[in-house]
């Protein structure tokens, strides 16, 4: 039985969005230490899936998210208790382990991501504390891929640095920062995800193809968990 949600457009403000990739260029050393690897996150999460968002409504202070959900459309499950299409993930306050997901508009291109999560008691979606959502693009081949370096605080073992390819994302997520940069934070920016600059800000130009996602979440996590959320 799927799980489907009849949602009303909210005016929302227009908000100066920084990029996961723009807000790593600060990432502490602390992050990097605590850093855990992807089959770390599925097996601590009830739902792993690659999810799109389709439906964003947030309370703003400040220009930052600091209360509502967004709605997700299951694209391929790895990791469920139940068969579900469409999920709504809540979040509140401004903490390190917050997990609000790109303004997005019914009708509007959402952005794809591998995301980690857990079924509360209210029937909806809380993010894994550690690393709720990885980005996930569409390649020139029609395929998804993990954009590399990750988000927050997932990390690669040594052999899965192998696994990290050059690809040709055909997606409009696939660039870091903004148009409105500097020469200098452009290419600070592109030094660090060793991307592209071009007139939309950095593009992505390395990720972990979708046959490698598996072997990244493990084998021993792909199945339904024994439990109903961590709550």
């Amino acid at each position: 039985m799927s799980i489907s949600y009849y949602c009303t457009a909210i005016a929302q403000p227009a908000i100066n969005q920084t990029t996961n990739a723009d807000q790593n260029l600060n990432v502490s050393s602390e992050s990097a230490e605590i850093a855990v690897l992807i089959s770390e996150l599925a097996a601590t999460s009830d739902l792993v899936a690659i999810a799109k968002v389709a439906f964003t409504n947030y309370k703003y202070r400040r220009g930052f998210a600091v209360d509502g959900y967004a709605d997700l459309n299951i694209l391929i499950p790895y990791k469920s208790n139940t068969v579900v299409d469409r999920i709504r993930v809540r979040e509140s306050g401004l903490h390190s382990g917050e997990c609000y997901f790109p303004v997005t508009f019914p009708g509007q291109e959402g952005a794809r991501f591998l995301v980690f999560l857990s079924r509360h008691p209210d029937g909806d979606f809380r993010g894994n504390p550690i690393t709720c959502k990885l980005g996930v693009l569409v390649t020139d081949q029609h395929g998804y891929a993990i954009r590399y370096p990750l988000d927050g605080k997932a990390r690669l073992s040594d052999e899965q640095q192998n696994w990290v390819e050059n690809l040709n994302f055909n997606d409009p997520n696939a660039f870091a920062g903004n148009a409105e940069m500097t020469p200098g934070r452009k290419a600070a920016l592109a030094a660090q995800i060793d991307g592209i600059i071009s007139e939309q800000g950095v593009k992505y130009t390395k990720g972990l193809p979708v046959t490698r996602f598996s072997q990244l979440i493990g084998e021993e996590n792909l199945q339904r968990p024994a439990r109903e959320g961590r709550y």
